[in-house]
């Protein structure tokens, strides 16, 4: 669930649609997405970023209707945002790897980097924080 231009929107579990609901009158709407199975959303100003089960990363505009669609690793866990970034945490099955955290161009969906995360006994990354420029240089 998340909350985008005031409405409260959640990803129904085997649909093609998302679920919007006006918290000033109680409206309920149906929102048709081209593909199935909404999984993961994440809100930034006027875009919400939807990802689906199957892999696919989509970009609402205020109307829920999609301007960019791209297709990414399945098993998405997490995504978040910045000023110019949208990043995609994604687990996946190999002796290699864990998974990866890339990165997309928000306004395109274009990828811009992918980090491969370590196969590492008993790791298993399922989530993650942005540090902004100030935070970063703190930890460092």
């Amino acid at each position: 669930m998340d909350i985008f231009h005031g409405q409260i929107v959640s990803p129904p579990s085997d649909a093609n649609f998302l679920i919007t609901l006006d918290p000033k009158n109680w409206k309920v709407q149906y929102r048709p997405l081209p593909h199935n199975n909404p999984d993961r959303m994440v809100a930034d100003h006027n875009y919400l970023y939807v990802s689906t089960k199957e892999g696919y990363i989509m970009k609402l505009n205020q109307n829920y209707e999609v301007e960019k669609s791209t297709k990414s690793n399945p098993l998405i866990l997490n995504m978040l945002v910045d000023k110019e970034n949208l990043y995609v945490l994604s687990q996946i099955q190999s002796d290699q790897y864990a998974g990866y955290i890339i990165t997309y161009d928000k306004n395109t969906l274009r990828i811009k980097q992918k980090i491969s995360l370590p196969n590492i006994r008993d790791t298993l990354v399922q989530s993650f924080i942005l540090l902004d420029q100030k935070e970063r240089k703190e930890h460092k």
